[in-house]
């Protein structure tokens, strides 16, 4: 298993790096989506390089029987793995986002939709799902309080991206 996530590993960190090359090169894209695509394919990267293979030595400490290497690496395997897991999803998030906008704006898109604003929904919206997990005290028990969270998102990145 763990030799089989290893080979997966390289063949995603080799597709990520041509994915980084190619929008390198490519000039018929908005600069927020580009940036946008940049994230994303940096926090798979990460996952490929970083937490893969730490998964992969996770995995074969089991039939090691080394339980100190075991709790070593599991550690920071999880909190890596879900740093960029949840920077990918919020990334996949704002992506929709901003296409949603470029449909609905039309030709206002260009001149409300930018970099900067881009950037600071991502660091806004990571912060926030990394207290949420670290610190019980800003997670929410019912499903009502959920869906208010939810909208509380929803409405702090449509500011952002229309102030």
């Amino acid at each position: 298993m763990g030799v089989t996530n290893s080979l997966f590993s390289i063949t995603a960190t080799v597709g990520n790096v041509i994915i980084l090359l190619a929008l390198r090169r490519c000039i018929s894209l908005h600069p927020t989506s580009k940036s946008l695509f940049y994230s994303l394919a940096i926090s798979y990267l990460a996952i490929d390089l970083v937490g893969v293979p730490l998964f992969s030595v996770y995995l074969l400490t089991i039939p090691w029987d080394n339980p100190r290497l075991f709790c070593a690496v599991g550690l920071p395997h999880t909190l890596i793995t879900s740093l960029f897991g949840t920077a990918s999803l919020c990334t996949l998030t704002v992506i929709a986002l901003d296409r949603y906008l470029a449909l609905r704006l039309r030709f206002r898109y260009h001149s409300l939709v930018k970099v900067h604003r881009i950037a600071l929904v991502l660091i806004r919206w990571l912060a926030f799902h990394r207290f949420g997990h670290c610190f019980p005290n800003f997670q929410y028990q019912t499903s009502a309080d959920n869906r208010q969270f939810s909208l509380a998102h929803l409405f702090d990145v449509l500011l952002v991206f229309l102030h």
